[in-house]
């Protein structure tokens, strides 16, 4: 009779650790720097792993919704090789958002949690929630030409924001978004046709820069539905 016993213990603990699972919650690719969407904390820990493209400087930093570190932010200097941090979540911590200053020759950081079966389906219905593009609206949008030198002042009065960033073609595109003070929100470049975002969580006045070389290109910012009453601006 012992036996079952055992075996039905076995098969439980078995159950148990192969319910958990490492899951890949956000992956950033960049030239500079860029802050991601916020996102649930589930798992009960998290690691974050940054590989560069070149050796460069860093400084990656895990967010709470106000704005707060949680984590003692990596920074590194002349890094060459793929770093890796890891901590626990804990009760209190229920949204994050990933910030990454970056070399402009190119990085990839990604944030993957440790969670069961039921965390795994909390984030998989956000991840399908998030793609749903009727959750966003567009207040403000501008379009250049390759060999353009672009600059404008952006009033953002919400809390929560994307700045979505299009090239047309293959060329050597830049966008900047600095606060009034100075500090870069928003870093990155183009070599080749596609978009890219970033977030901003700050309402303030911003200084949006766009230097063009080769390629055609679109910014535009978009909040989600209910977080803004601005119109929008061609």
């Amino acid at each position: 009779m012992k036996i079952p016993l055992v075996l039905s213990i076995l098969v439980a603990l078995t159950m148990s650790v192969s319910a958990y699972t490492w899951d890949k919650t956000i992956t950033l690719n960049g030239r500079g720097v860029r802050q991601s969407c916020i996102f649930p904390i589930v798992g009960e820990k998290w690691r974050i792993r940054y590989v560069p493209k070149s050796r460069g400087t860093v400084k990656i930093e895990l967010l709470d919704e106000n704005g707060v570190s949680i984590m003692t932010p990596m920074s590194y200097r002349n890094l060459d090789m793929p770093q890796t941090v890891s901590g626990r979540s804990n009760s209190s911590l229920k949204n994050a958002s990933l910030r990454v200053e970056g070399d402009v020759n190119g990085w990839t950081c990604t944030f993957e949690q440790y969670v069961d079966e039921i965390g795994g389906w909390d984030i998989y219905r956000w991840r399908n929630e998030s793609k749903d593009a009727k959750r966003f609206e567009k207040f403000a949008m501008w379009a250049g030409d390759a060999g353009d030198e672009f600059e404008t002042l952006v009033n953002i009065t919400t809390k929560k924001c994307r700045v979505l960033f299009e090239t047309f073609e293959p060329g050597k595109v830049k966008i900047e978004l600095l606060d009034a003070n100075g500090k870069c929100h928003l870093l990155n470049y183009h070599l080749d046709k596609g978009e890219s975002d970033g977030w901003v969580f700050s309402p303030g006045e911003y200084t949006l820069k766009v230097t063009s070389i080769g390629s055609p290109w679109a910014v535009s910012i978009e909040v989600e539905n209910g977080f803004s009453n601005s119109k929008f601006v061609k």
